[in-house]
């Protein structure tokens, strides 16, 4: 009989033409991958010296270049050196003693030991029942720099009683006070409008600025200045003969 030949669908099930399609191309991929992997080995070692040849070049020229620029640095230090004078050498000791020269001219009660301030004792003596005298009363004023009005104003707000000065610079108070009233009333005094609020030292000088009306304090050692507060007049006892005058205006 006659043979009938298969059809094209039967023949695609039989035969797996994607497979030997890849078997293919896979042989002439491996096929061109070694001839280009011979075409390298054939062309490397010429590639190889050119390369080095280069970095070689390259390397020479940068080396040169960093030799020129050390040597013009070089140059231009020297040059400043020739023009800028030799500058001296000083030792930790010269520098240390120069800034407590400096210090000691600046400040002269800032460095070394404080100087102790001295009061005179307020001498106090009775006047009779009603009255005492305060004899030493300008000489602690001096001692203290400050105005006679000023410590006069303080020391009557303070006892709350009045008191002049006599011909002999000795303040009359009207009352019965000790040494010992007096000595803690010039303590306070000095605290708050003689003694320095910074350094602590005594030598200050009170004054009134003529802008604000305000007293301040201002030291003569570390140069530091604070406002005081100005005396307000406190209770003051009403004697007899005021008493009087008062009846006298109203009438």
């Amino acid at each position: 009989g006659v043979c009938k030949p298969k059809s094209r669908k039967k023949i695609d099930e039989d035969i797996d033409f994607s497979t030997m399609k890849k078997a293919k191309k896979e042989k002439k991929d491996k096929k061109e991958k070694k001839e280009k992997k011979e075409k390298e080995e054939r062309e490397d070692p010429e590639d190889e010296e050119e390369d080095e040849d280069e970095a070689a070049f390259l390397a020479s020229l940068q080396k040169k270049k960093k030799k020129k620029d050390k040597k013009a640095t070089e140059a231009a230090e020297e040059e400043a050196n020739e023009d800028m004078p030799d500058a001296p050498t000083y030792t930790y000791d010269f520098l240390l003693e120069r800034v407590f020269n400096t210090l000691r001219a600046a400040n002269p009660g800032a460095t070394g030991p404080k100087k102790k301030y001295t009061l005179k004792p307020p001498n106090v003596v009775r006047d009779g029942s009603k009255k005492c005298n305060f004899t030493n009363f300008t000489q602690i004023c001096n001692q203290m720099n400050r105005p006679h009005e000023h410590v006069l104003a303080f020391t009557q707000t303070e006892l709350g009683t009045t008191g002049n000065l006599d011909g002999n610079d000795c303040l009359i108070l009207r009352g019965r006070f000790t040494a010992k009233h007096i000595e803690g009333l010039l303590r306070k005094y000095i605290a708050e409008y003689v003694q320095c609020s910074m350094c602590y030292t005594l030598d200050t000088k009170l004054e009134k600025e003529s802008s604000t009306r305000l007293w301040s304090v201002t030291c003569n050692a570390c140069k530091a200045s604070r406002t005081v507060q100005a005396i307000s007049s406190g209770f003051a006892a009403t004697m007899r003969g005021d008493r009087k005058k008062a009846r006298n205006a109203v009438k």
